[in-house]
Formats: structure tokens, C-alpha cells, sequence
């Protein structure tokens, strides 16, 4: 009886093995079928199985036909947070929208010689990827592409880039050397809170820069575009290392911020071209020891050098006709200022809290408006 027992049971388990399926890597991944076409829609990590390294097949089988593997579904490995490397094949020609967004331990992926986009939030918060080569193919980058991929250390953006989105590099923490391509025209908030940046050239191709390195707070050394009109809003804002500056002689605008708590710059030439400095476009430069603004400025917005604490010296433009509120607060280092005969307004606060101001010469026809020097000390006032 006994024997017949055993016999049973080996039996019994030969017959289940034989049933059980043995998962491989490809059991991970969920496709949908389109013509000839596969595409990767999901992945869902089976016990026993390694998903940690994923190698996703060019073609895959379905029913006695084989289909190529042609794009990365938009979300597919969303926060796949145990996802280490991927190797994508040649065939890819697509990667949707957040398709590894959120992969945190994400260390390594290729992108393939096909691709011509990488899309908004591809890669956004890949926080250990720590290199990424992106193919001549490409030509476009977009909204937070790769925002918050804090481990990488250099990128190189290659000429066949066009255009590349805000965000697009936000926030890449220890990302400290950039090569651009030579074919943008514009640049736009996209390596905003790089804080390990150290030096960059702008492309002689660029003639805006807006939004784009503020608060990259170890950035020392910036090589302009010979082309540059447009100096956006913010566009330096908050860089805390940068000395000096040299503008090209292109440049228009001066906008909102631009240079904004540069605590460090010494020394800047403002060139004659410039047209219009706008408002706190150097607030809060408190190194700055000296200032002589070219007679082709027109405008000076408010607050345009407030809280410029060591300015000494300033030389003002011929051509504008109002010096606006809180132009020159806080500059508590300066101790004498010639008004233009241009200028009919001074508007108050002008020159508020500058305490060290000894002496002002100002035209007969200028209106001085109440509280334009507010908190100043006694000083003598010369009409000419």
C-alpha cells in the first residue's frame, strides 16, 4: 500500500511541474498592438523574476506573428520605484509623457538613435540617474523633461536641439557642466536651481535668456552669445558667485531681476545700445561698487538698484525723464549724484535711506516728489 502511495505522489508533482509556467522578464511587460507595431503600455514585476535590470526585446511574438517594438507608452514604469537600469532597443522610435517619471533608483538608460523628442516629465525626479547621452536625433526637449535628476553631473545638448521647453532641467542639483546646442535662439527657464553649475557659454545663435540660471548659486563664469538682444526677467537672479559680467553690444533689454541678489558682482558695463534697464534689474547687488549707465538708456524702472549697498560712483543717462520710486534705495555707500537735465520727475523714494548722501545736483526744471529722499542725512543741494 505504501508503495502505491509514493507512486501517487511522484506522479501527482510530475504532472504540476509540468503544468507550472516558468516567467521570464518579458511576462513583465504589458504591450498593445498596433499594424506591425508593439507598444510597451505597462510593467507589472513577477516574484523570481529581475526587475531591477530590464532589457526590453525589439520584437516580441503574439500568436504565431511577431511584431516590432516601436514606443514606450506614455506612464508605462511611472514611479516603478525598484527599476535600477534599462536598456531600450534601436527600434524605439517613441517615449510617451512620464513613461519613467518617478523611477527613483533609475541609474542608467540609453535613449535610441530614433528618438526625436523626449517629452514633458519623461524623467522627471529620476533623482540617481546619473548620466544620460541624448541622440543627434533629437530635436526637441520638453516641459521637465528631465527636472530634478539630481545625480547627473555634465550634459551635452547636441546641435540637432532646436528648442527645448521650460523646466526642461530644473533643479538637477549637481549638475555642474553644460555643453548647449549651437541651434537654439532662446533660452527659457530650463536650468533654473542648478545650484552646482559653474560656468557656461551661451551659443552665439541665442538672443534671449529668461528665467534660465536663477539661483545657481556656485555659477562664476558666463560667456555671452555675440547675438544677445534680450537679458529676461530673472534671468541671473540670485547667481551669489558671479563677479563681473560682460555684455555684448547687442543687448537691448535689461529686464525684471535679471541680476537681482547678485551679492557678488563688482563690476558691470552696461553697453551703449542698451535701451531700457527694468525693474530691480540689479536690486540687491550689494558688491557693486560702481555704475555708469550710456546715454542710449530711455527708461529706468523702480527699483532698479535698490539695496545696491556699495555703490560709490554713478554716472546717469542723458535720455530718460523720470527717476522712479526706489531707484537708488538702500544705496547706502553713495555720497554724491548729479541729476540730468533730462529728467523731469524724481518720484518718491527715489533715493530713500541713502544715508551717506552728502551732496545733489539737480537741474531747475526737475520735480523733486515728496519723500524722494527719504531717511537721507543733511546734504547740500546745488541747482544748476
Amino acid at each position: 500500500m505504501k508503495r502505491h502511495r509514493f507512486i501517487f505522489i511522484c506522479v501527482f508533482a510530475v504532472y504540476f511541474a509540468s503544468c507550472a509556467k516558468h516567467y521570464s522578464q518579458l511576462d513583465c511587460f504589458q504591450f498593445t498592438f498596433e499594424g506591425s507595431d508593439a507598444i510597451v503600455s505597462g510593467f507589472t514585476p513577477i516574484q523570481k523574476v529581475d526587475s531591477t535590470h530590464l532589457i526590453i526585446p525589439d520584437t516580441v511574438e503574439r500568436e504565431g506573428k511577431y511584431y516590432i517594438v516601436r514606443k514606450i507608452k506614455e506612464n508605462a514604469f511611472e514611479n516603478s520605484t525598484y527599476i535600477v537600469s534599462i536598456t531600450l532597443p534601436n527600434s524605439i522610435m517613441e517615449i510617451g509623457e512620464s513613461a519613467f517619471c518617478g523611477c527613483k533608483s533609475l541609474e542608467s538608460i540609453n535613449l535610441p538613435e530614433q528618438i526625436i523628442r523626449i517629452r514633458k516629465n519623461t524623467f522627471k525626479d529620476c533623482s540617481r540617474l546619473k548620466e544620460i547621452t541624448i541622440p543627434n536625433s533629437v530635436t526637441r526637449i520638453d516641459e521637465d523633461a528631465l527636472r530634478n535628476c539630481a545625480s547627473i553631473r555634465s550634459l551635452v545638448i547636441p546641435n540637432s536641439v532646436t528648442y527645448i521647453e521650460p523646466g526642461a532641467f530644473n533643479e538637477c542639483s549637481n549638475l555642474i557642466t553644460v555643453e548647449l546646442s549651437e541651434n537654439i535662439d532662446s533660452l527659457f527657464g530650463i536650468f533654473w536651481d542648478c545650484t552646482s553649475l559653474k560656468t557656461i557659454t551661451i551659443p552665439n545663435n541665442v538672443i534671449g535668456v529668461f528665467q534660465t540660471f536663477c539661483n545657481c548659486i556656485n555659477l562664476t563664469s558666463v560667456q555671452m552669445s555675440d547675438s544677445l538682444i534680450t537679458i529676461g526677467r530673472e534671468a541671473f537672479c540670485n547667481c551669489g558667485k558671479l563677479t563681473s559680467i560682460n555684455l555684448p553690444h547687442t543687448v537691448i533689454n535689461i529686464d525684471y531681476a535679471a541680476f537681482s541678489r547678485c551679492v557678488r558682482l563688482r563690476s558691470i558695463d552696461i553697453p551703449n545700445g542698451v535701451q531700457k534697464i527694468g525693474n530691480y534689474a540689479f536690486s540687491g547687488c550689494e558688491n557693486l561698487k560702481s555704475l555708469e549707465i550710456p546715454n542710449s538708456v530711455t527708461e529706468i524702472g523702480d527699483g532698479a538698484f535698490n539695496g545696491c549697498e556699495g555703490l560709490v560712483s554713478i554716472t546717469l543717462s542723458n535720455s530718460f525723464t523720470t527717476l522712479r520710486t526706489s531707484t537708488f534705495r538702500n544705496c547706502y555707500s553713495l555720497t554724491s549724484i548729479t541729476i540730468p537735465k533730462g529728467v523731469q520727475t524724481i518720484q518718491g523714494m527715489a533715493f530713500e535711506r541713502c544715508s551717506h548722501l552728502q551732496s545733489v545736483t539737480i537741474p531747475h526744471s526737475t520735480t523733486v516728489e515728496n519723500n524722494a529722499f527719504f531717511y537721507c542725512s543733511d546734504f547740500e543741494t546745488y541747482y544748476y
